[in-house]
């Protein structure tokens, strides 16, 4: 598998260009290597959430979604307590990636963590606080 762009910020862009820039560079490398031959492309979500990828590319063949789950940029996962926060990749991170598997194709969380709060220096970026003790 071969991620050509790691973790755009979708949210702050046009979706549209970036799904036209991803079938662009899909294109070019399935032209080198042949379709249905060779590697894997992945998109990654952008942040977006799967769903959002759902009607997408339907017609890609040999591409994958790759989000990256996280509790602790989500203020009300933070909030959980740990029992909770422990079951909840399974209960709701694990259903979301099915159905992704359905609706989009295949679905791979490229990057998680069981870190529970965003307390490590500079994670949110120089100065800017933390989830955790409301400073973000």
């Amino acid at each position: 598998m071969y991620r050509i762009l790691n973790e755009p910020a979708i949210f702050m862009l046009d979706k549209a260009r970036v799904e036209m820039w991803y079938n662009d560079a899909f294109s070019v490398m399935r032209n080198i290597i042949g379709a249905g031959k060779g590697l894997w492309g992945i998109l990654h979500d952008g942040f977006l959430g799967m769903q959002s990828w759902e009607d997408s590319m339907p017609c890609a063949g040999r591409l994958a979604l790759d989000v990256h789950q996280y509790i602790f940029f989500d203020q009300d996962l933070i909030r959980l307590s740990r029992a909770d926060q422990a079951k909840f990749p399974c209960d709701v991170w694990s259903k979301d990636i099915q159905r992704s598997s359905i609706k989009f194709g295949p679905t791979v969380v490229g990057e998680f963590s069981s870190a529970t709060n965003d307390c490590a220096t500079y994670l949110n970026g120089v100065g800017a606080g933390y989830r955790w003790d409301g400073t973000f």
